[in-house]
C-alpha cells in the first residue's frame, strides 16, 4: 500500500538516508536544516511510504515570482530522491502531482525548478529560462584593500533579501527565494554566503566548491564589493561566476565567458488565470497599438484560451475549446510544452515563431509580439545551476 503526507520525526532519518544515498551527505544536512532546530517546517516536505516506510521525499519551497510590473505567487522542489528498492514504481511521479495539487491550493501559477537533464519534462516542464554563462577566473585576483569580506550570519537576512532585490529590479522576469528559504540557505554546509563590507557599502555572493573550483552566484550589490568577494576566492583556486548583468560586471573584465547551454525547468499549469493575473502589464503592453475591439485566442490544438478586447484593452479570458486553424482565426498558437517559454522566458512570441513550426501567428499582427516580448530573466535556485 503506498500513501503521500508530510514526515513525522520518527521518519526524519528515513528522510535523511534517502537524500544521503541519492543526492549526497551534505545535502542530507541540508534536509535537516529544514527538517529539525529553529526553521524546521516539516510541512514543506512530503513523502511517500510504502506499506508504511518512506520510501520517496521532496521538499516543496515557496519562490517570489514577478512578470513585468506583476507579483505571482510561485513554486519549486527540492530534494527530490527515492529509494534504489523502490525506483521505477511511479513514486516521484505521484509526489510530483501531489506537489501539483499543492500549488494550485495556494494559487501558485508558475512553478520553476533547477533540475537533472529531461527529468522533469516528463511531468509538464520545459526548459522555459536559460541558465546565464559561466565567468571563468583562472588566475588569482588582487585583493581590493578597504573592502573586508565575511561569512553571513543569520542576523544578515534581511540585508541580503534587499541586496537580491535590488539585483533583480531590472529583470523582466524574477524568480526569488522567499524569506524562509534565505534562512535555510544561510544554514548550509554546502554554501556559504559572503559579505563585503566597505563603509556602508555592500556587496554579497553565494560560493559552493566541487573538487578544487569554487562556484560563485547570486552575486549582488557594489560591483567592487562583490569583484573583493571574487579576489578573495580567486586566491583559493580557480572559479566560476554566474554572470549576472550590473552585478558581475567589474569581474567580466577579469574573466573569460563560457557559454552554457543549459536552462532551468519551468511550468504553467493552466494559462487563464495566469493573465488573468498579468492583466494590467498585458494591458500596458498593448496600449499603444490601439486595437479597438476584438475576440482572439491562444490556442494549444487541444484547448484554448479565448481573450476578449474591448477598446484597446483585454476585457475578458475565458476558457476555450479546440482550435487547429489559428492563423485564420487571427489567433495564436502555442503547443501546452511551450506555453512557460512564451510567458516566462527571453525569446518572445516573434522569435519563438522563427523557431518553432507549431507556433503560429500572422506576422503582420501585431498584438502577439507585444502581450509577448523578448524578455531579461533572474532566476535564483537553491543549487548552483
Amino acid at each position: 500500500m503506498v500513501d503521500i503526507g508530510h514526515p513525522v520525526p520518527d521518519e526524519f532519518p528515513d528522510v535523511y538516508r534517502i537524500v544521503r544515498e541519492q543526492i549526497g551527505d551534505e545535502d542530507a544536512e541540508e534536509a535537516a536544516i529544514t527538517l529539525e532546530g529553529e526553521t524546521a517546517a516539516s510541512d514543506t516536505w512530503l513523502v511517500s511510504r510504502v506499506n508504511g516506510q518512506v520510501a520517496a521525499c521532496l521538499q516543496m519551497l515557496e519562490v517570489d515570482v514577478r512578470v513585468g510590473t506583476r507579483n505571482l505567487i510561485g513554486g519549486s522542489v527540492e530534494f527530490v530522491a527515492s529509494d534504489p528498492a523502490h525506483e521505477g514504481k511511479g513514486l516521484i511521479r505521484s509526489l510530483i502531482q501531489r506537489f501539483h495539487e499543492h500549488e494550485v491550493e495556494r494559487e501558485s501559477l508558475v512553478q520553476v525548478i533547477e533540475g537533472i537533464p529531461y527529468f522533469y519534462r516528463r511531468f509538464g516542464y520545459e526548459y522555459a529560462l536559460p541558465t546565464p554563462s559561466d565567468l571563468v577566473v583562472s588566475h588569482p585576483l588582487p585583493r581590493l584593500a578597504h573592502w573586508v569580506v565575511r561569512t553571513a550570519t543569520p542576523d544578515d537576512g534581511r540585508l541580503i533579501t534587499d541586496l537580491q532585490q535590488t539585483a533583480q529590479a531590472g529583470a523582466d522576469v524574477v524568480v526569488g527565494h522567499s524569506a524562509r528559504t534565505w534562512q535555510w540557505i544561510l544554514r548550509s554546509p554546502v554554501y556559504r554566503i559572503l559579505i563585503a563590507s566597505n563603509g556602508d557599502r555592500r556587496a554579497m555572493a553565494r560560493v559552493c566548491k566541487y573538487g578544487e573550483t569554487s562556484y560563485m552566484f547570486d552575486v549582488a550589490g557594489d560591483q567592487e564589493g562583490s569583484l573583493a568577494i571574487a579576489a578573495d576566492i580567486s586566491n583559493e583556486g580557480p572559479l566560476h561566476v554566474l554572470r549576472r548583468p550590473g552585478s558581475t560586471d567589474d569581474i567580466e573584465r577579469a574573466a573569460s565567458i563560457d557559454p552554457r547551454s543549459y536552462a532551468r525547468y519551468g511550468r504553467i499549469g493552466d494559462l487563464r488565470p495566469l493573465l488573468a493575473r498579468l492583466l494590467p502589464e498585458l494591458n500596458r503592453r498593448i496600449a499603444p497599438l490601439e486595437l479597438g475591439d476584438r475576440t482572439t485566442a491562444i490556442s494549444h490544438y487541444g484547448s484554448s484560451t479565448e481573450i476578449e478586447i474591448r477598446d484597446g484593452s483585454i476585457a475578458h479570458i475565458r476558457q476555450g475549446g479546440r482550435m487547429q486553424a489559428v492563423f485564420s482565426a487571427g489567433a495564436l498558437g502555442v503547443p501546452p510544452d511551450l506555453v512557460a517559454t512564451l510567458v516566462l522566458g527571453p525569446l518572445g512570441a516573434e522569435e519563438m515563431r522563427r523557431r518553432h513550426p507549431d507556433v503560429i501567428f500572422d506576422p503582420s499582427d501585431p498584438l502577439w509580439p507585444a502581450l509577448f516580448p523578448p524578455q531579461t530573466i533572474d532566476v535564483q535556485t537553491w543549487v548552483y545551476p
